[in-house]
């Protein structure tokens, strides 16, 4: 069978997708999901049948599933929040919602159910020469001929049977209902998202719960999200005041003036990560998104990248060329250091810089090459002088090396430039190197609140 819809055309006979002619390369697994979804359009189909569809005889967890609706969208120009080819129902499945055509397999020949009702006018059929004609036939042809109602002309009618006609006629009544749905849902989409609060993460490791851990990957998840330019997000010191409170959400919003949030938990077990988010427009109280993902504790920084990453997507968000190099190269990560980063974080949080710069150096000397600590240095150091007003001369240079060096591993790292902005102002009084540096962490991370302040 194939089928066509928009552009495309859906073969199940060369097993291919394509557009105008041109291929469209997909993944086997995707293309059958494809299919399963384009042959049931219009009509709900649960994650539990694509998987056991399309991955009979395996196990595979829901998000490899996620994951392959996610690259069909992309591949198809579409979107979860402006959906025009697949809808996602909430913990239940997709849906297909374009209108589809069925398309006769290549050779096909046209049953005469189809064919035109004849004219008035008469045509002699003559057999060619030299061929007999089988006198059976000619009577069973007469008998069937006479069979059938005839026209004012003589003619057989040969016509479409009124059953037929009753179901061609209600297709197409549910092509107009589904084309309607789809024009009236574009002029009355949600509108898109402009600001976002990601909510602290609720730690659920197994075991003795750490504050540091959950409070730490939600300051990384926002500090990966600020990079996204047209995205506000709500800075790390405005979210961390309603941790704990049992506000709703969309009191929360409309405090933090957002237009949604992220709110979900994540799980250390062994040396295994697991983030679970989901995306709650808040406006209209809508689960926008939700997603599982998972890797080893060395690989936390593509993990939280490709958080960071989904929620761009959902948002319809366009990472600029620094976003997207620094969700790119993220590199593994020594578990050990990043957890003692993260303990760094959290006492930044408390204005404790003593603490603060004592688990940023524990990390460097298991990770020398560790970019985002190294930044994490130089903001504590100044947090220790500003904060405890210890002697400015003898901790600033060390500072200043640090946020140098956070560069230098990273020079996509607008924290390490606000952190040379502080510096300018508070000890070196350079107003104009000032000026240039938290600049630069404004266009690193056109989000932050920290360089703005």
């Amino acid at each position: 069978m194939n089928y066509r819809f928009l552009a495309y055309e859906l073969s199940e006979t060369d097993f291919c997708l394509s557009r105008e002619g041109q291929r469209i390369a997909l993944e086997p697994k995707a293309l059958r999901v494809l299919m399963l979804l384009v042959s049931r359009a219009g009509r709900l189909v649960d994650k539990q049948e694509l998987l056991e569809s399309v991955w009979p005889d395996t196990f595979v967890e829901e998000n490899t599933l996620t994951r392959t609706i996610a690259n069909l969208r992309r591949q198809l120009g579409d979107s979860s929040r402006d959906s025009k080819l697949i809808e996602t129902v909430p913990t239940r499945g997709y849906r297909f919602i374009a209108a589809v055509e069925i398309m006769p397999a290549p050779g096909t020949v046209p049953s005469p159910a189809s064919a035109p009702e004849p004219s008035g006018q008469t045509e002699h059929l003559v057999a060619p020469p030299e061929t007999a004609v089988d006198a059976g036939s000619v009577t069973n042809a007469k008998a069937i001929s006479e069979s059938l109602p005839t026209s004012r002309a003589g003619m057989p009618k040969i016509g479409i049977p009124r059953p037929k006609w009753l179901l061609l006629a209600g297709c197409l009544s549910l092509v107009a209902i589904v084309c309607l749905w789809i024009w009236y849902g574009r002029l009355y989409t949600e509108a898109p998202i402009h600001s976002l609060a990601v909510l602290p993460l609720e730690d659920l490791s197994p075991g003795t719960r750490e504050d540091y851990f959950a409070d730490g990957m939600t300051d990384e998840l926002i500090t990966e999200l600020a990079r996204i330019p047209g995205l506000r997000v709500v800075s790390r010191t405005s979210v961390m005041q309603d941790k704990g409170n049992r506000k709703s959400l969309t009191q929360i919003a409309r405090e933090l003036n957002v237009d949604a949030v992220v709110e979900g938990s994540v799980v250390r077990s062994g040396d295994r990560v697991r983030i679970t988010a989901q995306l709650i427009d808040t406006r209209s109280d809508k689960h926008l998104w939700a997603q599982t993902f998972e890797e080893p504790a060395g690989d936390i920084l593509s993990l939280q990248d490709n958080v960071a990453r989904e929620i761009a997507l959902q948002t319809s968000s366009v990472l600029t060329p620094a976003a997207g190099a620094g969700m790119t190269n993220a590199r593994h990560v020594n578990p050990e250091a990043h957890d003692d980063y993260l303990r760094g974080l959290y006492f930044i949080q408390r204005r404790d810089g003593d603490l603060a710069v004592s688990y940023f150096r524990k990390a460097i000397a298991l990770e020398p090459d560790y970019g985002a600590a190294n930044a994490g240095l130089a903001e504590a150091l100044v947090t220790k002088v500003l904060g405890n007003g210890e002697h400015a001369a003898e901790i600033m240079p060390s500072a200043i090396a640090a946020a140098k060096r956070a560069i230098q591993l990273d020079p996509y790292s607008g924290e390490a430039y606000t952190s040379l902005g502080a510096i300018d102002i508070a000890y070196l009084y350079d107003w104009n190197g000032a000026e240039q540096n938290l600049r630069k962490g404004i266009e690193l991370s056109p989000s932050s609140s920290d360089a703005e302040t």
